[in-house]
């Protein structure tokens, strides 16, 4: 952390669940942004002063486990269409950046039941793409569920806000976002 590479932000938070889950996930008066390691007293003193025993704070931050560990925040937006019935399963997304694309990320550990109208929000970290230019999504259908669905997935659109960068971007399919079940579907600004 003392030449990085990447920002190395950590970012102040209530606790690690609501770091976790998002609800931190823009730096403002509210949720500081502190550069980690050698240069955070420099940083924290840009924030609040010379006096660093008068504010305490708890800030986190996603790492890799190889090097150079330093991770770059996205808070990932996906809205479901409204004329879809919903299905049972998981996102995984790659972004596609300026300089490389990621690896792949699970938007959801979990399996969940994606409703029809709803936004549901990933907060994710990736190795540094540069400006992010697009992303690739899949996604996997419950096989345990009862299949009454149809085995893809109806997105209208997804935003991703580089925290770092402070840049958000909407991404769409060519095809109208219907994602077919275990097949990579590209998403460009210009889809939409």
């Amino acid at each position: 952390s003392i030449i990085p590479k990447c920002p190395f932000h950590t970012i102040a938070c209530e606790n690690i669940e609501k770091f976790q889950a998002g609800n931190c996930s823009k730096c403002s008066n509210s949720n500081f942004c502190i550069k980690f390691g050698f240069h955070s007293f420099e940083s924290y003193e840009e924030i609040f002063g010379f006096n660093i025993a008068d504010k305490p704070l708890s800030s986190f931050l996603f790492t890799s486990e190889f090097p150079p560990f330093c991770q770059i925040h996205h808070k990932v937006e996906v809205k479901i269409s409204s004329n879809f019935d919903g299905d049972i399963g998981k996102l995984k997304i790659k972004i596609i950046g300026k300089s490389l694309t990621s690896h792949e990320i699970e938007l959801n550990k979990k399996e969940i039941h994606f409703n029809p109208g709803k936004i549901y929000t990933f907060f994710i970290a990736s190795e540094d793409v540069g400006e992010v230019e697009g992303a690739i999504l899949n996604y996997d259908y419950s096989l345990s569920a009862l299949r009454i669905y149809a085995e893809q997935l109806h997105v209208e659109f997804i935003t991703i806000e580089t925290l770092e960068s402070g840049r958000k971007i909407k991404l769409c399919t060519k095809d109208g976002m219907h994602l077919k079940s275990y097949k990579d579907s590209q998403l460009k600004e210009e889809f939409c």
